[in-house]
């Protein structure tokens, strides 16, 4: 059996099933497209490795609940951040003081030189994204590519950032 015909046989058999569980976990369809996707994306890249005489089930749900949880992580993370910085802003007073604003322009311009840094695509992408507020689903409509393109851009995105503003960070002390 080739390669293609053996994931058509799995995607053929589990697609439907997982993302109706997806779906009723999550109650978001958005969101468990993407798991699923994500899932059957896995499963390409290690088709080699699985054997369809067995069953494929319980490894589809491992990588279910691993993407799961990495979802319920990247959200509980960004709420907890967004807590973190509505107390903070209580905390403060309304005006802020002169080193906050500093240290906020820094901050910004470090931002800025790592965002010229991107190529125009991921420059896009993460605008988008990040500025706009755009779902990735949304993006790649408007941009003509996949989903998993602009996670994937996203994500590399992302790396730079954090990997330019570290050393931003780390030279200024």
């Amino acid at each position: 059996m080739s390669r293609d015909e053996k994931f058509l046989e799995i995607f053929s058999a589990y697609s439907s099933p997982l993302f109706y569980y997806v779906l009723k976990l999550t109650e978001n369809e958005d969101t468990a497209k993407d798991i699923v996707q994500e899932c059957f994306i896995r499963v390409w890249e290690n088709i080699e490795k699985i054997d369809t005489a067995s069953p494929v089930l319980p490894l589809l749900i491992t990588y279910i609940k691993n993407l799961l949880r990495d979802e319920y992580r990247k959200n509980k993370n960004y709420k907890h951040l967004l807590a973190q910085v509505g107390e903070e802003m209580k905390d403060t007073a309304s005006r802020p003081a002169a080193e906050d604003l500093l240290a906020l322009k820094d901050r910004e311009k470090q931002l800025d030189i790592s965002l010229k840094q991107l190529s125009e695509k991921r420059k896009h992408i993460f605008s988008m994204v990040r500025l706009q507020g755009l779902s990735h689903k949304e993006v790649a409509a408007s941009m003509n590519v996949s989903v998993a393109d602009v996670k994937k851009q996203m994500r590399l995105s992302l790396q730079h950032l954090r990997k330019v503003m570290n050393m931003l960070f780390f030279t200024m002390f």
